[in-house]
């Protein structure tokens, strides 16, 4: 029986390994796919008008594309090179897109019609911007969540490597944290904090899971978390400055221990680090156990999670 088992064994592994290489193969094609048509859509952007508007449609679609062949290639634990660099450019060029297209249809209506109607088109056109706005911000968080992943599946644990891979998503996080103009309140947050709370912690895992070391983030990347995430804990409740709609589902404990977690991960010192259940565990920054005292958050949950981030990368 033994023979038999062992034989199923090998038929299986090589059922994957054949798997992974039509995975890798696929991204590649995408990669290659979206790099010939960038071409395009740059002469597009440079026409205006109608035609950049085209631009961006076709901008925004195959970057959903390249997301979901993304996460699968980071779900099987491979990294493909030409996609993630395919996945940023088309990530960082929607966030230009979104705020540079615009695109006016030409009307035939009278002027009396149209200054009748004006209030309302521009109620609505404000209404159909701001709800794609929040469809592009999501887009960019989780290209940003996919990018991450699959460079923590292809980098290695040299300091210069990892460094290398943390400052090429410093483009898709400066984007997300940037703020930017709002007509009623003259600013509006950066996008990174509008996202919801079930998007954000998967990014902020992400990034301390490949970072390893918070000092490997760029310095002003690193403040305006820590500052993000000091705003969220301050506040009358963690999840208040998160887009978390009154019907879903509250979060969970395991996920405010991780939004915690990386609070504290941001917030650690250079220096020596303590053996991951050695005789000295972690020091938690003392406003994150007042945040989890406040919250009923575990701070050993919090702790383990610090931990096992600083241990993932030398």
């Amino acid at each position: 029986a033994a023979a038999p088992a062992g034989a199923a064994e090998d038929r299986r592994a090589r059922q994957l390994a054949a798997g992974r290489g039509l995975l890798r193969c696929l991204a590649e094609h995408c990669a290659g796919v979206a790099e010939a048509d960038a071409a395009g859509r740059a002469d597009l952007e440079e026409a205006g008008g109608a035609a950049a508007f085209a631009a961006a449609g076709r901008r925004r679609r195959a970057l959903a594309a390249l997301i979901r062949v993304g996460a699968a290639v980071a779900d099987a634990g491979l990294d493909c090179e030409a996609l993630r660099r395919q996945l940023e450019a088309l990530a960082s060029g929607s966030a230009v897109s979104a705020s540079s297209a615009t695109f006016v249809a030409p009307t035939n209506e009278p002027l009396a019609v149209s200054a009748t109607t004006s209030a309302a088109g521009t109620s609505a056109a404000t209404s159909a911007s701001a709800s794609g706005r929040r469809s592009d911000d999501r887009s960019l968080g989780r290209a940003l969540l996919v990018a991450t992943r699959l460079a923590s599946a292809g980098v290695g644990q040299g300091e210069e490597e990892r460094k290398e891979a943390v400052r090429r998503l410093s483009p898709l996080l400066d984007t997300l944290l940037r703020e930017s103009a709002a007509p009623s309140s003259g600013r509006r947050p950066a996008q990174l904090w509008e996202l919801s709370l079930r998007d954000v912690v998967p990014i902020l895992g992400a990034i301390a899971s490949l970072a390893a070391r918070p000092e490997r983030l760029d310095p002003r990347i690193r403040s305006q978390l820590l500052h993000g995430l000091e705003g969220a804990f301050g506040g009358p409740s963690p999840i208040d400055g998160f887009n978390l709609s009154s019907s879903a589902t509250p979060p969970s404990a395991a996920t405010l221990a991780e939004l915690a977690a990386a609070w504290a991960w941001l917030g650690q010192e250079e220096g020596p680090r303590p053996d991951v259940g050695g005789e000295l565990p972690l020091e938690l920054p003392e406003a994150t156990v007042e945040a989890c005292r406040r919250w009923a958050i575990s701070p050993t949950r919090v702790r383990s999670v610090v931990e096992r981030w600083l241990a993932s990368g030398g």
